[in-house]
């Protein structure tokens, strides 16, 4: 077992700073993403016709499907 500490979960988790500061970002992302969908009151169908992007992708989003 290591005694490595480190600074989050993706620091630990990916081969790169960078790849752990891009996973950073983009959940950082989704969670903005999320709670205003929610203030908002938007359905999946309201926030991707807002986003321009399709229903099942804001349903991957909101799903934690940040890889994608």
């Amino acid at each position: 077992m290591s005694d490595e500490i480190f600074d989050s979960v993706w620091d630990a988790i990916e081969d790169t700073p960078q790849e752990a500061e891009n996973m950073r970002l983009r959940s950082t992302l989704l969670i903005a993403l999320s709670q205003r969908i929610e203030t908002e009151g938007w359905t999946q169908k309201d926030a991707a016709a807002r986003l321009g992007v399709t229903q099942p992708r804001v349903s991957d989003l909101i799903r934690g499907k940040i890889d994608l």
